[in-house]
């Protein structure tokens, strides 16, 4: 079907995709909910005289024409509907509960993987930061006109971290590409929440924020050469260092905190509320306010 959707020009695909599944929200209700069969029976019920030879009998001209039954139509009747309505009732209880459990289940392991994977994020942005950091340290503490050993140390352990700096960073870009596919995945069970798959959106955002700023100029340094020292300041972008914390200390908050909403959304129908959960949601006010 969706090929269908593809062939067509954008101006026709997209108001015939958007009716398509209007309509298929409509016939699910009526035909595949038990309340929207009840009010589609009710209506085939009352249009029956619009349509039909004969005019469907009240409510009331029911119960008249049941009383005026013998009793033993009267029995047989009423057990029926009784049976016909317990089983209704049964088996509507039943499929629901299975489902109800199957969404639970699917909500569960959609919020872990996606405060997982925000969680890793996070860590590998506190990773990068504290290399930019020293890199920006390094450069202060031959500014400063401190102590020949401690530059040189500065520098030297700014050169070693270099490579684990750059996988790290590596990582980051990888997980900018997995992200999209984060959202694929549990698109279904985002978008059964009001506002999630924006809440999501704005956690990639910020998440994006960082990213634009961690390519930073390394340094490439012999330090067997005398002037390595002033080599290190001289290819050092410190502007472009505090850009990426400014934007790394700005946005960490937002992305843990975003990804914690998206969590606390999907497991909040298994979990339910309490008192000790309501105080604790108070009592962190200020920190929902900082990660705004």
């Amino acid at each position: 079907m969706m090929g269908i959707f593809r062939v067509l020009s954008p101006t026709i695909a997209v108001p015939a995709f958007y009716m398509f599944i209007t309509i298929a929200v409509i016939l699910h209700f009526l035909f595949g909910t038990v309340f929207g069969f009840f009010l589609l029976s009710l209506a085939a019920y009352w249009g029956v005289g619009h349509y039909g030879q004969s005019t469907p009998l009240s409510f009331g001209e029911l119960l008249l024409w049941l009383s005026s039954q013998p009793e033993a139509y009267k029995v047989a009747i009423i057990s029926a509907a009784l049976t016909v309505v317990g089983f209704v009732v049964a088996f509507h209880t039943a499929t629901m509960n299975w489902r109800n459990q199957l969404k639970a289940e699917l909500k569960a392991q959609s919020a872990g993987e996606v405060e997982e994977f925000f969680a890793v994020v996070s860590r590998l942005i506190s990773d990068v930061s504290i290399y930019v950091r020293s890199l920006v340290d390094a450069v202060n503490t031959i500014q400063r006109g401190e102590s020949q050993q401690d530059a040189e140390f500065a520098v030297s352990w700014a050169l070693n971290e270099s490579q684990k700096f750059v996988a790290t960073r590596n990582q980051l870009s990888q997980a900018q590409i997995e992200v999209h596919r984060i959202k694929g995945r549990h698109y279904t069970i985002l978008s059964s929440g009001w506002g999630l798959p924006a809440t999501f959106d704005h956690a990639v955002e910020a998440f994006n924020k960082v990213g634009e700023r961690m390519w930073i100029r390394l340094p490439v340094v012999n330090v067997n050469d005398p002037n390595h020292l002033q080599n290190f300041l001289n290819q050092v972008n410190v502007a472009e260092c505090n850009q990426f914390l400014e934007a790394a200390e700005r946005y960490s908050g937002p992305i843990s905190m975003l990804a914690g909403s998206i969590k606390g959304y999907l497991m909040s129908p298994i979990m339910g509320l309490s008192f000790p959960m309501y105080a604790g949601l108070v009592a962190g006010r200020k920190e929902f306010k900082a990660g705004r």
